[in-house]
């Protein structure tokens, strides 16, 4: 890997983004260069649920013989590359009422979990074999940016120039950050501690996502416990904080707090008692929305740009498509300017942005709310399956929101509901 090379295009991250928008961009002739920090293929850094979600009008699966197939990335889902299919995520608030996203056919809906590094690692082979350069173990410092454009990026002591870099860095934010994407400070930040087990036999109406809040429960204000299962066998256990500033330590560390909490949870104690730990990881994540998602020469991608610091597994992938394409298109015309890209800024207000901005926003003020407001957001919400708010298209929602709004229990709870909207 020699520095100061010419490519037509440089990705940063070797996430689904970036690996979907390498294998697009090469397999159109495009000299393309991915650097990724971790030292391989397949490798995750963070918590992460895997789960994978068909959308009305924006793409599409179907189910075949070896799998499930992505059409509009033309990426077949091999049996081998599916875990589960989960379909619950559940919050459960401190008077022990629950509300959430209940499907009740999973499988027929093709709402699925992945076994992600093996998904990474088909994705970066099918990329490699397109013609596109994958370097492993490489971290981006910065930007190259020459009088307002982006140019390149540096790598330790080389430099790397292309006629567009395109970012999906993930949580970091960094880059996209710094080629002025966000015209604001962040809302705050998301600390994420995670505990994770094997050997923990999960019956299926366990498996999926479930959430406990409630300050009473919790030690340290602003958070909450959660639960992902990973297939039958293997879950994470992980503890959100809502932080006003970026800070890792407390008086005691952030594990000794979970450990304490585990106790007043059967189902979760149980679970760290019966299974085996087998890793621990911790992350963070900026809560600030993009005003806009490229700039001269930058294209942002994935959890690098999405609202409220990250974005679903399929949302990332088809980013990762849409992305090359704006850039093959750029690169077609001999233009990478703002003005030229500016059409991929229509994620900013699609369907699909709105149904993970409307989980993080559920989840950050809850995280805020007390208890008082918590029973309350339960008790509103008692008679709502909320599947359409994250998966559904705009007509879903449409329909779920009438109908709610002539519930009583909505009336009788709408100062707290009207923080969510």
């Amino acid at each position: 890997m020699n520095g100061k090379g010419q490519y037509d295009a440089i990705i940063i991250g070797g996430g689904l983004s970036g690996l979907n928008a390498a294998y697009f961009l090469a397999k159109e002739g495009y000299n393309t260069l991915l650097c990724e920090r971790l030292p391989k293929k397949g490798l995750l850094d963070h918590p992460c649920g895997s789960m994978i979600a068909p959308m009305k009008g924006f793409f599409t699966f179907e189910q075949t013989k070896k799998g499930i197939f992505f059409k509009e990335l033309d990426f077949l889902f091999t049996e081998q590359m599916i875990i589960d299919y989960p379909g619950i995520m559940e919050f459960i608030m401190p008077n022990g009422n629950n509300f959430g996203m209940k499907i009740q056919h999973p499988k027929q809906e093709l709402i699925f979990q992945i076994d992600k590094e093996k998904v990474l690692k088909e994705l970066a082979d099918r990329a490699e074999k397109a013609g596109a350069h994958l370097y492993y173990g490489k971290t981006v410092s910065r930007l190259v940016i020459e009088k307002g454009k982006v140019k390149g990026v540096t790598v330790g002591d080389q430099t790397f120039m292309a006629s567009i870099v395109l970012s999906g860095e993930g949580l970091s934010r960094r880059f996209s950050q710094q080629a002025g994407l966000f015209d604001s400070k962040p809302e705050g930040y998301i600390l994420t501690y995670a505990l994770y087990l094997d050997n923990i036999n999960l019956p299926p109406q366990k498996r999926g996502q479930i959430g406990y809040f409630g300050n009473e429960l919790m030690t340290i204000p602003n958070s909450a416990l959660l639960f992902h299962s990973y297939g039958k066998d293997k879950g994470i256990i992980f503890i959100s904080i809502l932080l006003d500033e970026f800070k890792w330590s407390y008086e005691k560390s952030v594990e000794v707090y979970l450990q304490e909490i585990l106790p007043k949870i059967p189902f979760l104690e149980r679970l760290s008692k019966q299974g085996r730990l087998y890793d621990k990881k911790a992350c963070w994540m900026k809560l600030i929305k993009p005003s806009q998602l490229v700039a001269d020469g930058y294209i942002g991608m994935g959890d690098s740009v999405a609202p409220f610091g990250h974005s679903s597994n399929s949302i990332a992938m088809i980013m990762g498509r849409e992305a090359a394409e704006t850039a093959i298109d750029a690169l077609q015309n001999n233009d990478v300017s703002v003005a030229h890209l500016k059409d991929y800024n229509k994620w900013l207000k699609s369907d699909l942005f709105k149904g993970v901005e409307f989980e993080g926003s559920l989840i950050s003020q809850m995280l805020q709310f007390t208890d008082e407001e918590l029973n309350a957001l339960a008790d509103a919400f008692s008679e709502t399956n909320l599947t359409p708010f994250f998966v559904g298209g705009k007509w879903d929602v449409f329909k779920t929101t009438m109908k709610m709004m002539f519930k009583k229990k909505v009336l009788k709870n709408w100062k707290v509901l009207k923080r969510l909207f």
